[in-house]
């Protein structure tokens, strides 16, 4: 019987598909039990705590052998890319600069690209992780981040529409989804950069505005 499972903070549709024994989260989201909800996020990277996700049953997998030889299956897990950009505190890009980033008990170590990207694939069930990047020739200068990994919410969410204006520099203050007078002068300020309406309104051509730019920069 499919079961019915309510999304928690942090989650995707990856992180759902690990937990439950999917080796690929498509089984999942591209069932069609799940059709509402893959309308209503069309991004299976970006799911809102408390969206309701319908877990089909897993089908079995049959595989003809010899009973007298060994054979090796092997297991296909799906991972995560995850992709971040870095600056300085001038706004610009630490191209081509070491690094080390800790995920649970991983260590990788490597380099940014020319415009400050790091990429890396990583086990979907991760939520935080630690990131250094040295600044330096030597590992003398270093800037330290703390990484949450799934925590944007759609855009269409007014946490989602803080989140994205926070990223893109516009605003300070916490992401608890109130739109208040803080969100409201980030609002206004973002759209008169951005050639819309200069006022304050969060509607839907601020997030679709916010959703293609905050994507575009990374």
């Amino acid at each position: 019987m499919p079961e019915k499972y309510i999304a928690q903070k942090n989650d995707c549709m990856a992180s759902i598909a690990a937990k439950f024994g999917f080796g690929d989260y498509k089984l999942i989201y591209d069932d069609a039990l799940n059709a509402d909800l893959k309308a209503k996020r069309p991004n299976p990277n970006l799911l809102c705590q408390g969206d309701k996700v319908m877990i089909p049953d897993r089908q079995l997998k049959e595989e003809s052998c010899a009973t007298d030889q060994k054979h090796v299956f092997e297991v296909k897990r799906q991972k995560t890319k995850l992709r971040i950009q870095v600056k300085d505190d001038k706004d610009q890009f630490l191209a081509d600069k070491k690094y080390e980033l800790k995920l649970g008990d991983l260590l990788i170590e490597d380099s940014t690209d020319g415009q400050g990207f790091i990429e890396q694939e990583i086990d979907p069930r991760l939520t935080s992780g630690k990131l250094k990047v040295f600044t330096g020739d030597e590992k003398l200068k270093v800037l330290v981040w703390d990484i949450s990994i799934g925590q944007l919410e759609p855009p269409d969410t007014d946490k989602g529409v803080q989140h994205r204006l926070k990223n893109l520099g516009y605003y300070f203050g916490p992401l608890n989804g109130n739109i208040d007078d803080k969100t409201q002068s980030s609002v206004e300020a973002y759209k008169g950069d951005s050639g819309m309406t200069k006022d304050k309104t969060v509607d839907d051509p601020l997030k679709n505005t916010l959703r293609d730019d905050h994507d575009k920069k990374g």
